[in-house]
């Protein structure tokens, strides 16, 4: 949900936010600072000159990222819509990464804990799109 998409390490790959006007990149939003989103997509995506470390998948075509951030409610676990608006950029073989987990009894678990969340993932996975949660 937060991404710093201007770190040097994935300017090769110009990553964009995919565009709603509810769900946002939560970055620079109040006091938040997306590190670990930034951290996820470096392990996934790093490459470039002067950049120390090499994601495992450098040549990928393209990056995108798509928030579960609702900046209007200030959920930030509104999963479901963002899995059915990624999902509509992707096509058999391509991955989906989600970067997320929700709380439960016994602490962190896949965000596939949420029934909604469940169904989409399925429909993803049903339509040849790889999901790493």
């Amino acid at each position: 949900m937060g991404w710093r998409i201007t770190h040097p390490a994935l300017a090769a790959h110009t990553p964009k936010v995919l565009p709603d006007p509810h769900r946002v990149n939560r970055d620079g939003i109040g006091v938040f600072v997306g590190d670990h989103g930034t951290a996820t997509l470096g392990v996934i995506a790093a490459t470039g000159p002067g950049v120390p470390v090499l994601g495992i998948a450098p040549r990928i075509a393209w990056l995108r990222a798509c928030s579960h951030f609702n900046r209007t409610t200030g959920d930030d676990l509104d999963v479901t819509p963002a899995i059915v608006q990624a999902a509509t950029y992707l096509r058999a073989g391509d991955v989906l990464v989600l970067e997320t987990q929700r709380l439960g009894l016994f602490g962190l678990l896949p965000t596939e804990t949420d029934l909604a969340d469940f169904d989409h993932i399925q429909k993803a996975t049903d339509a040849g799109i790889v999901v790493i949660e």
